[in-house]
């Protein structure tokens, strides 16, 4: 902390909702679970047109504030000619015939498909970041809480590997979503927080959705999916804006304490920055990696796995919403920021002794 290495920041942590504390890489570890999968339109402003996007986390939907493209992948506009009949089906498709929904080229196939089209035609090339005026939130016929444009943002992060070539950014749910928000211009203050410590909805969110659990926290059924996914999903359902749905498998972050799923949440924390100068110019990553090298392993291949993980950990979370541990004990200006740096040695040195005369 006196070197300016300790930092206070509200970005998206591991958070356990059924523990009610924020939870470091070292406290979870990961399991298969099944969870849904769904495509949602996003329409675009002034147009007959989509954006569809393709998440395996319903519920961060209402905290959606952009949607995330890359520059480097070929986009195109497709039209639905044909669809499958609920004859063929057994239920009614959620596209239809005419619907104009934009794509990365190489994804189309397998998200039409996924919608149950049975054929459609490539329109046109499409630029996402000509369109300017932005999109719709899906829910925006829901309320005037979901009434707010939503931008089309550049993002390094977005691959044509899987989904559709373009990513619902929720950036208080996400780190590449937290960090193309910022990375843009936007600031940490225009995040909107609506999940509270118990992993609810807040009383902002409107009903039918103000109150519902993201994850289960007591009862026999502690640690399943809450009512949140299944209730947005309805909800797209309802307002035209789900294309398709369907179950997966993903590896998700559990805590070991709980076993329970863990979610990511924006909330005011305290961390050990990585890549910030402390010692010599030298930053904390560089100095541990260097200590790392000219230490002597058994067995030897302990460095790489260490060394590793020291290169690609993020800033280092050490506050926990916990009564027990040892307190971190900091000045901080009207801010929020650290102040112990620029306390008088003398009054830090007196303070320290009283802290030790304490305890």
């Amino acid at each position: 902390a006196m070197k300016g290495g300790l930092v206070r920041g509200a970005k998206p942590i591991m958070w356990s909702p059924v523990e009610r504390t924020a939870l470091a890489e070292a406290e979870v570890e990961y399991h298969d679970r099944k969870v849904p999968v769904v495509w949602v339109k996003f329409p675009v402003v002034d147009t007959d047109s989509f954006v569809v996007i393709w998440t395996t986390t319903p519920w961060t939907i209402p905290a959606n504030q952009a949607v995330s493209f890359n520059p480097e992948i070929s986009y195109g506009l497709y039209q639905v000619t044909d669809v499958m009949s609920e004859e063929e089906l057994g239920f009614a498709p959620y596209v239809k015939r005419g619907d104009k929904l934009i794509f990365a080229d190489k994804l189309a196939e397998d998200a039409l498909t996924a919608a149950k089209a049975k054929a459609w035609s490539r329109v046109a090339d499409i630029n996402p970041a000509d369109m300017r005026e932005g999109l719709q939130h899906p829910l925006h016929g829901l309320a005037p809480f979901f009434q707010h444009r939503i931008p089309l943002l550049a993002g390094a992060h977005v691959t044509d590997d899987a989904g559709t070539g373009f990513v619902h950014t929720a950036p208080a749910h996400g780190e590449d979503d937290f960090d193309v928000w910022v990375n843009s211009g936007h600031t940490t203050q225009q995040i909107r927080q609506i999940v509270d410590p118990d992993g609810k909805y807040t009383d902002e969110v409107p009903a039918p959705l103000a109150g519902l659990e993201i994850i289960v926290t007591s009862g026999k059924k502690r640690g399943e999916a809450g009512k949140a996914n299944n209730e947005v999903i309805r909800l797209l359902a309802e307002s035209g804006n789900l294309l398709a749905r369907g179950m997966t498998t993903i590896r998700d972050a559990h805590s070991w304490r709980s076993k329970a799923p863990v979610i990511r949440r924006a909330t005011p924390q305290w961390f050990i920055a990585m890549d910030k100068p402390v010692h010599n110019g030298k930053t904390l990553r560089e100095l541990a990696v260097k200590a790392i090298a000219e230490t002597e392993f058994f067995p030897a291949t302990g460095r790489n796995r260490l060394s590793a993980m020291v290169e690609s950990r993020p800033d280092w979370l050490i506050s926990r919403q916990r009564n027990w541990g040892v307190p971190i004990t900091l000045f901080v200006n009207a801010k929020g920021e650290p102040h112990t740096a620029a306390l008088p040695k003398d009054q830090a040195d007196k303070l320290n002794a009283n802290i030790k005369a304490a305890i």
